[in-house]
């Protein structure tokens, strides 16, 4: 079975728990290319366990809803800015 990202629906619970994320993982991302040396030019992704519920989510092959999301993702393009950020469905 093909993994598809679009197979996943998730959100933030609010705003404030999106914004901390993306800061934590802007620290994160920062320790990891200091001085914006040597980001991919590509971008990049950071994955930050936030060890507290920050989302909720929906997996549309199987109708299942899944509170109590802890992890995001927050995605960077090639200068180091904020593409997107998601909570990940796992």
């Amino acid at each position: 079975m093909r993994f598809d990202p679009f197979d996943f629906l998730t959100r933030f619970n609010t705003y404030e728990d999106m914004l901390r994320s993306i800061q934590k993982a802007q620290q994160a991302f920062e320790a990891q290319y200091p001085g914006a040396v040597g980001i991919p030019l590509t971008g990049g992704s950071v994955t930050i366990d936030m060890l507290r519920d920050i989302g909720v989510g929906f997996a549309k092959d199987t109708g299942v809803f899944k509170s109590g999301l802890t992890k995001v993702r927050v995605l960077f393009d090639e200068y180091g800015q904020i593409i997107s950020a998601y909570p990940l469905y796992k």
